[in-house]
């Protein structure tokens, strides 16, 4: 059994590999961890400040880097587009597996409501009521368009890897029976 000062130890410098992509950590985020056990001082709780904002920092600097275009990133999530470099497909992933995906899908169709009401309020000569009203409208159509998580997950996942059996975090939960 593995003592508390190991395990509190683990659990920081893993809150610190946060900054890296997921695929990355699943990669070699064990191999990060016990490195960075090997090279503590003994009976340290916690990942020195210093190491961890480097480590955050490259963490962030390598999600700047593989991260595609915007209009690719925007057009994606929009109308669900196929990611044609590996770059874009690695992205793709981690997109759709990610916690946030759904939060993320709905606020990029929010946004652009939200700017294209602002260029219709800022046109000469025009009505404010009408294009507030549109806004109105297609921004509660956007949030009513929030199914699931899990859902549309699996419909992007097929959209963009048609081929790829579907991940166990956003694969159907089997049913209940019996109660």
């Amino acid at each position: 059994m593995r003592d508390d000062v190991e395990e509190a130890f683990e659990r920081s410098v893993r809150r610190w590999l946060r900054a890296y992509p997921r695929r990355w950590r699943m990669t070699f985020g064990a191999e990060f961890v016990a490195t960075a056990a090997d090279l503590a001082v003994p009976g340290e709780r916690r990942f020195p400040l210093r190491e961890g904002l480097s480590v955050a920092w490259s963490g962030l600097r390598l999600r700047r880097r593989e991260r595609p275009s915007w209009w690719f990133r925007t057009s994606y999530r929009r109308f669900s587009g196929r990611p044609r470099t590996q770059r874009e497909a690695d992205w793709v992933a981690d997109d759709i597996l990610s916690p946030w995906y759904g939060l993320v899908r709905v606020g990029t169709g929010f946004v652009f409501y939200v700017v294209l009401a602002l260029v219709c309020l800022w046109a000469p000569g025009r009505d404010t009521s009408f294009p507030l009203g549109i806004f109105a409208a297609l921004a509660l159509g956007t949030l009513a368009n929030a199914i699931p998580r899990r859902v549309h997950a699996r419909r992007a996942w097929h959209a963009a890897f048609p081929d790829a059996p579907i991940p166990a975090q956003i694969a159907r939960r089997p049913r209940r029976r019996g109660r």
